[in-house]
């Protein structure tokens, strides 16, 4: 009679009684111990009682009670019940102590070596483990543990958490806009490249970018460039530049491409940044009947996709310039890239421009169309559905200070008080017949808090309040530097000392000769040239000459982005 043939959860193993030995000791007694109760089993076989006895004495369930004992009444020799288990899958055969060591070393390798080889790690772990010691784990070992890691844990190991979370999250789309400015998208960056000062030609740091989008059209309503991080006054720069014709800002530039994308939109969407979430912007939407700005899910840029596809457009266009930053990946370390700077903020705002403008007019792979093309053909007349026309604005002084932020102040017999700087002026007699508990909404640009704006409901315009003291520091960000060292010095803060705290802080800045301050100095004259230059633009005044520079010659686009240097 054949042998009963071994299960798929137990493997049974005949062995010859003169090679019994080299099986486990264990393994040996209980097969001994169970021949010896089943040859004590009366004539009846297994009898329930037996059954309830064998299974709670040897730990063995019913059905592997009763096929351990047919094989034993065909073979009645102890090496028939002798048996051993196949190794199951994913059962580690390393001791604890080798895959502490793998664990730690796989996260010290990757921290270091974020694109590191895994031939590479596997050399790591083998030194690890024969540093301390410990017994080998071959190659292909440490590779089948690294494949048996899931992919978004390896990402996180290699990129970090966020890049993992990025990359694993299921990709949707965002909804199709039925005509231009629908919605917009605004978000900021910081650009990888450094600037140099425009006198000089020494490095003086990277500047921000803010870029508002068209979702219909995917054009690029306005872009700004500043030394200032955002705020809301970087967003009402942006949307002055949106809402209004270019053309004078294009002859600036010495550009003679056109850019006639320009409306109100309808609805505005942002991240989660303070600057978007602040009371000047929601003001400012309301002032203009714009719905208060959509928020994307905090901490999923993914949600953004549209702005972020096209600030990662620009920044790959960026990188082919001299001075471009490259980024580790992995790490928070930024490398200068070769050949050095050579372009001033105005040089890199004049390139990106004449960028914007080739991309208007190539194909893009959503639209299957370039954006102007798509742009014009929404107001071609030629579209199924009445398409409301652009929304153009012609204050666009009012609207730059309705985006502005505001707090609300009583007026005194000295004007009006806002950081204790004092505001006067003869316009403000029409407000003192007023109540004397009225608070007024005052406005005030945080890059020229030399002068605020009330608004006079008869003349329905804003009013420009300026400063009793023209020597006050001309931003906020020197307010608060200069109000920061009173405090220090214990120095009363008003408004005279204020001045004089910061006409003497000048000059001690002007003293020193090192080349950190030296750099610093020539950033913040750039920074203050460059807010200037915006806040005049949109406040519709004639801005200031760009200090004279070397010429750049025109760029020269084609697939590939061309490298521009100096002449």
């Amino acid at each position: 009679m054949p042998e009963a043939s071994p299960t798929r959860s137990t493997t049974l193993v005949p062995t010859s009684p003169h090679n019994a030995e080299i099986v486990a000791l264990d393994a040996h007694k209980r097969a001994r111990d169970l021949a010896n109760f089943f040859r004590e089993l009366p004539q009846a076989g297994l009898v329930e009682s037996a059954v309830a006895e064998a299974t709670n004495r040897f730990g063995v369930s019913r059905a592997t009670l009763f096929r351990r004992y047919n094989i034993f009444r065909k073979r009645p020799r102890i090496s028939t019940l002798i048996t051993y288990r196949k190794p199951r899958i994913g059962v580690r055969g390393t001791s604890a102590d080798q895959d502490r060591v793998v664990e730690n070393t796989r996260k010290r390798f990757f921290k270091q070596y974020p694109k590191g080889s895994i031939k590479k790690l596997c050399e790591a772990i083998q030194g690890a483990l024969a540093a301390q010691g410990l017994p080998m784990i071959s190659e292909a070992t440490i590779r089948r543990r690294w494949q048996e890691v899931p992919y978004p844990e390896r990402l996180a190991i290699r990129q970090g958490a966020r890049a993992a979370r990025e990359k694993s999250l299921l990709r949707g789309h965002t909804p199709k806009r039925t005509f231009p400015l629908e919605r917009i998208q605004i978000d900021h960056t910081l650009c990888d490249i450094e600037l140099v000062h425009p006198l000089t030609g020494e490095p003086i740091g990277r500047p921000w970018i803010t870029i508002a989008l068209d979702e219909y059209s995917r054009t690029c309503l306005a872009f700004v460039l500043s030394f200032e991080a955002p705020s809301a006054t970087t967003v009402a720069l942006t949307m002055v530049r949106a809402v209004s014709s270019k053309d004078q800002w294009l002859r600036d530039l010495k550009i003679t491409t056109p850019w006639p994308f320009a409306g109100l939109p309808h609805s505005i969407y942002t991240d989660n940044g303070s600057d978007f979430c602040s009371k000047a912007m929601a003001d400012g939407c309301a002032e203009w009947g714009i719905p208060t700005p959509e928020k994307r899910p905090k901490g999923s840029p993914q949600y953004g996709g549209i702005i972020e596809r096209i600030i990662g457009t620009v920044m790959k266009e960026t990188a082919m310039l001299p001075g471009a930053i490259a980024r580790r990946v992995g790490t928070n370390r930024d490398e200068p890239k070769a050949p050095p700077s050579t372009f001033t903020i105005d040089d890199y705002e004049r390139h990106l421009a004449e960028w914007f403008c080739h991309y208007h007019q190539r194909k893009h792979s959503t639209l299957d169309m370039s954006p102007g093309r798509k742009w014009e053909e929404a107001f071609s007349g030629r579209s199924k559905r009445a398409i409301p026309a652009p929304r153009m604005v012609e204050d666009t002084r009012k609207l730059f200070i309705d985006f502005l932020p505001s707090t609300t102040r009583a007026l005194k017999r000295y004007g009006f008080s806002w950081d204790s700087i004092y505001y006067r002026s003869d316009n403000l007699a029409f407000f003192q017949n007023r109540s004397e508990n009225e608070r007024f909404v005052i406005r005030r640009n945080p890059l020229d808090i030399r002068r605020i704006y009330v608004w006079h409901p008869e003349l329905k315009q804003h009013l420009e309040i300026m400063a009793e003291n023209p020597t006050i520091p001309p931003t906020l960000f020197y307010l608060r530097m200069t109000k920061a060292w009173n405090a220090a010095h214990e120095v009363e803060q008003d408004n005279d000392t204020i001045a004089r705290t910061y006409n003497a802080l000048l000059e001690m800045e002007k003293n020193r000769s090192t080349r950190k301050a030296r750099k610093s100095a020539q950033r913040n004259d750039e920074r203050d040239r460059r807010a200037e230059h915006l806040t005049t633009q949109a406040l519709g005044e004639q801005p200031q000459p760009a200090p004279e520079t070397l010429p750049l010659p025109a760029p020269v686009f084609k697939r590939t982005p061309m490298l521009i240097e100096r002449s």
